[in-house]
């Protein structure tokens, strides 16, 4: 299995990520930035990356986000996923996502704990990385 090692930056543990949707939808399949989210329950991808990928929502869910005032309702998506980008060894897997936009404007796709657990994850405090076995 692949490893992966992401530097943890003053912004956080950054990867790309390969993003597409079911087949039958669309055969799009793009590599974006994402942020590993271990606060986050949920993954959360950026509206117009669904978009992009041609993945269509098929159900709401209910997202709280930090410092909001309650709870909201977001359209909800099946994507495929594969840490490391669209090319290159690794595993694709099947998620549902929620379509919300992160707050920073260079990362599309903030990865939550249903992500994370789909790999191993070590995170190395003093070195400064994570690493991801894929």
């Amino acid at each position: 299995m692949p490893i992966l090692t992401v530097p943890i930056t003053a912004h956080g543990a950054i990867l790309d990520v390969g993003i597409a949707t079911i087949p039958i939808y669309s055969t799009t399949v793009l590599t974006r930035r994402s942020l590993l989210d271990t606060g986050a329950s949920r993954t959360a991808v950026r509206p117009s990356c669904l978009g992009l990928v041609g993945a269509p929502s098929f159900d709401v869910a209910e997202v709280t986000r930090p410092g909001g005032s309650g709870k909201i309702w977001v359209p909800a998506h099946e994507v495929r996923l594969r840490f490391g980008g669209a090319v290159g060894p690794g595993r694709w897997f099947d998620l549902q996502v929620v379509a919300v936009a992160p707050a920073d404007p260079d990362i599309d796709i903030l990865l939550g704990i249903d992500a994370l657990s789909r790999t191993a994850l070590f995170w190395d405090g003093p070195s400064h990385i994570v690493r991801l076995v894929c």
